[in-house]
């Protein structure tokens, strides 16, 4: 098989999703049989078009600025998943773009109060159905009943399909100094995604019944850095909000009107969020980041709270705990020790390599941790 018979199947399994069965069927191949002499076509000249189709097809979703990886679910939109009906695809013009994202509803009526509702957004190159797949988020709705809402950044080109390398959807994190901004970046043309995500909500709670006091939101890497941003600037709408592998690049310099509750989960061997900060590359970029541990620590300062905060677990995971303060602020942190990049969640599957994201060690579950931490909290 040559390169671009490779390169064409990969191609038609991003954009179809198909299962990994059918990936192999498609390449007349068992099983990815060949798929480590593809890989180290990344090692030769640079062919960006090509490398981006080989991630797709290796991965079909895997772990890397945001994405997590198992086999895609090639299932209709429509079809019942775990104790859920997907609603499809939510469409809508907001500041003169065209905005998707993929919404779930559990089945029977809404509870008196409302469904609670977790908004996910998806890493640098990725997009909501992988994130609503790869990371457990549909089994843990499914389990608790809770309405899911999978957003999309903007394509660097947004009249082609987006694609992982060579079309990704960013965010509009904050600033200029996240690996995320390269090219026509949603940074770059200054998208208005805060205020995208606020529409989208309110677009949610028009199509089903929702608990205003139980809205949280959770991101992976530019994802985590979009997750602080809109939560600094609309702290009213968030109960409370998740990060993972992601740096706090917005200017805050102010308390929040309403406190935002939030737990990071970062990898001490993340090589794109470092511990102690300093400068990294990823392809042709580099920028020079804050060390993991001062996005938890200056949230808190905006909440009220003061201070290193305390550890109260250290084993394989080191948890921080700063709170409660007097206006009901409380941030955790969590680092995985030996952990890097990519979410985690038991049954992520296949990732990018570990010279890429740095290594996995499932000491915790994200997805899990998370929600715990979300049902504890609600506005007042």
């Amino acid at each position: 098989m040559s390169w671009d018979d490779f390169a064409t199947a990969a191609e038609a399994a991003a954009s179809n999703c198909m299962t990994r069965s059918r990936i192999a069927a498609v390449l007349n191949e068992s099983r990815f049989a060949r798929v480590s002499h593809y890989m180290r076509q990344l090692s030769r000249p640079y062919r960006p078009h090509r490398a981006a189709t080989v991630v797709a097809v290796v991965l079909c979703g895997a772990a890397t600025i945001g994405w997590a990886g198992r086999p895609c679910d090639a299932r209709p939109a429509a079809e019942r998943v775990g104790g859920h009906s997907t609603d499809g695809p939510l469409r809508m013009q907001y500041a003169g773009r065209a905005r998707t994202a993929t919404l779930v509803l559990p089945d029977g009526p809404a509870p008196r109060e409302g469904w609670s509702v977790v908004l996910l957004l998806h890493g640098g190159g990725g997009n909501a159905e992988q994130m609503l797949r790869t990371t457990g988020w549909r089994d843990v709705a499914a389990r608790e009943r809770f309405v899911l809402v999978g957003a999309n950044g903007t394509a660097q080109d947004e009249t082609r399909r987006a694609r992982f390398l060579g079309n990704p959807q960013t965010w509009n994190s904050g600033t200029g100094s996240g690996l995320s901004v390269v090219g026509e970046s949603a940074f770059a043309k200054q998208v208005d995604d805060s205020g995208f995500l606020v529409a989208l909500l309110d677009t949610v709670a028009r199509r089903t019944q929702v608990n205003a006091k139980r809205v949280y939101i959770a991101g992976h890497s530019n994802g985590a850095g979009m997750t602080y941003r809109v939560a600094a600037e609309h702290p009213e709408r968030f109960a409370a909000a998740g990060v993972m592998g992601g740096h706090l690049l917005t200017d805050v310099r102010n308390s929040l009107v309403q406190p935002v509750p939030l737990v990071q989960i970062v990898g001490d061997q993340d090589p794109l969020v470092p511990m102690s900060g300093g400068p990294v590359r990823l392809g042709g970029s580099s920028v020079t980041l804050r060390p993991a541990l001062e996005a938890p620590t200056r949230w808190a300062a905006i909440n009220g709270l003061t201070g290193p905060g305390r550890i109260v677990r250290d084993d394989s995971v080191t948890v921080r705990a700063w709170g409660t303060s007097p206006r009901g602020a409380v941030v955790e942190s969590y680092v995985v020790k030996g952990h890097g990049h990519g979410w985690l969640w038991p049954r992520s599957g296949d990732r990018l390599p570990a010279r890429l994201i740095g290594p996995t060690r499932n000491a915790l579950n994200a997805t899990e941790t998370m929600w715990a931490f979300f049902a504890a909290h609600h506005t007042p």
